[in-house]
């Protein structure tokens, strides 16, 4: 029964590269600095306009944008850029608690315990065109965004 299941998904594996679909887990030298989800290729230097690039199973790519300065937490936003986005950010705070939120439905949580500050990675997640998307923390006043990017 495990080589059957083992052949299944190394089966999977080689459809989907020759698919051209990037198996997560490459994040190359930006892992180290906590930015940029997978899939994604380095292109340049981690973050801002020319940073990271998406490779999906079809086109269109995205570039990861450093919008740090013009997000907030439990601000509520739209994707206005006529393509689907990824999200990615960063909390910091004494015990940063929240939701990755998309059209009012939580899509991701993320948790640090106390003890000092933390830094926590909210998890990746997608924005269609036209949605709404927040990332919500219980303690807005306590905490702050570290760092938050967008691949559009």
């Amino acid at each position: 029964m495990k080589k059957v299941i083992l052949g299944a998904i190394l089966a999977a594996i080689s459809i989907a590269a020759t698919a051209g679909i990037v198996i997560p887990n490459c994040m190359s030298d930006c892992a180290t600095q906590n930015i940029g989800p997978s899939p994604c290729v380095a292109a340049g230097t981690c973050g801002g306009t020319s940073g990271l690039t998406s490779q999906t199973s079809s086109p269109p790519t995205c570039t990861w944008t450093n919008v740090t300065s013009a997000r907030a937490l439990n601000a509520t936003y739209t994707n206005s850029t006529g393509q689907m986005i990824q999200v990615v950010a960063r909390v910091y705070g004494l015990a940063p608690t929240g939701n990755a939120v998309v059209q009012g439905m939580g899509v991701a949580s993320y948790y640090a315990p106390g003890g000092g500050t933390q830094y926590v990675n909210v998890p990746t997640f997608d924005v269609p065109v036209g949605a709404s998307y927040e990332v919500t923390n219980e303690f807005p006043s306590e905490d702050g965004v570290s760092s938050w990017y967008e691949c559009r």
